[in-house]
This record gives structure tokens, C-alpha cells and sequence, in this order.
């Protein structure tokens, strides 16, 4: 009676380690950007899951300048990248399904092409960061993008021990 148990176990974890695994792809998402209303919205759609939670980042706008933020999945290659004219106040929103964001912010004091942001005379600040783990249980308050000084996200409702993710600067 073991043997029987012990085999049924075995072809148990022998049938999970071959049944093939659903992988998130670039294709499950999409972005698509709302002008509706008085504030306009960029959302980083997970099209598989209609339910999935997203993390809600403001930005109140760039002064005197013009600027730029692009958000990419940093672990899925052929994932749409995210383009967010952050010269005039915006919301965001990333799905909590992806951990790694790769966050690019470009800016300069004169007329930008917000369709050609590869341009890398204006990328002045870039990094890959975990939203979730970083920001752990501050993310379900909503998150603050500053464009102004040095770039930062940081918690909206701001506590003594809320962090703060200081962007790279780029060479």
C-alpha cells in the first residue's frame, strides 16, 4: 500500500514538471491612453486578466520643461513600451502582475518629439525597479511621479517611513 502511494506521488510530481507552463508574453499586454477626462489616464493593460489590481502613479506635470516617461516590463523582451508625455498632469497605471519596470525620463527646456523618444540627448535619468517590493505595502496608497528637480516616485500619502525611489542618472 506505501509503494502504491509513493509511485502515484512520483508520476504526481513527474506529471507537473512536464505539463507546460502558460509564460507571460509581450502579446498579454497592451497600453491605452484615456483623454476623457480632466486628467489624462495611460494604463498598462494585462489583457488576460480583467480583474488584475494596478498600482496608481500621479504626476502633477514637469515645469519649464518638457519631458517624457516611458515604462517598459524589464523581463519580458517583446513587451509594448509605455509613453507618457509627463509635461501636464497624468495618471498611470501598472499592473501589479509585473515586478521589474524599466523607468526612462527624458526632458529638455525646448520643443521635444514625444513620438522619437529614442533620441538619447534628452534621456537624462533611467532604472529598473521592483514596484511592489520596494514599495511593499505603501503601493495600495497610490504613488506621486515628481518630475521637477531630480526625478522621484515616491508614496502620495507621505509617511516617516514611507520610501522614496531616487532615479539614476544617466551618462
Amino acid at each position: 500500500m506505501k509503494l502504491k502511494f509513493i509511485i502515484i506521488g512520483i508520476a504526481l510530481v513527474l506529471m507537473l514538471c512536464i505539463t507546460p507552463v502558460a509564460a507571460v508574453s509581450g502579446d498579454d499586454f497592451k497600453v491605452v491612453e484615456d483623454w476623457s477626462g480632466r486628467i489624462a489616464s495611460y494604463t498598462y493593460c494585462y489583457k488576460d486578466d480583467p480583474n488584475e489590481t494596478y498600482t496608481q502613479i500621479y504626476t502633477d506635470g514637469s515645469y519649464n520643461r518638457y519631458s517624457l516617461v516611458t515604462f517598459e516590463p524589464a523581463n519580458i523582451p517583446d513587451a509594448p513600451k509605455m509613453s507618457v508625455n509627463t509635461t501636464g498632469a497624468r495618471y498611470i497605471y501598472l499592473p501589479r502582475c509585473v515586478d521589474d519596470w524599466e523607468i526612462r525620463y527624458y526632458y529638455c527646456y525646448s520643443d521635444m518629439d514625444y513620438g522619437d523618444h529614442s533620441r538619447h540627448n534628452h534621456l537624462k535619468y533611467a532604472g529598473v525597479v521592483n514596484l511592489n517590493e520596494y514599495f511593499g505595502e505603501y503601493i495600495k496608497r497610490g504613488l506621486f511621479f515628481r518630475t521637477y528637480h531630480k526625478p522621484l516616485i515616491q508614496c502620495q500619502v507621505l509617511l516617516d517611513s514611507s520610501p522614496v525611489y531616487f532615479f539614476p542618472e544617466e551618462d
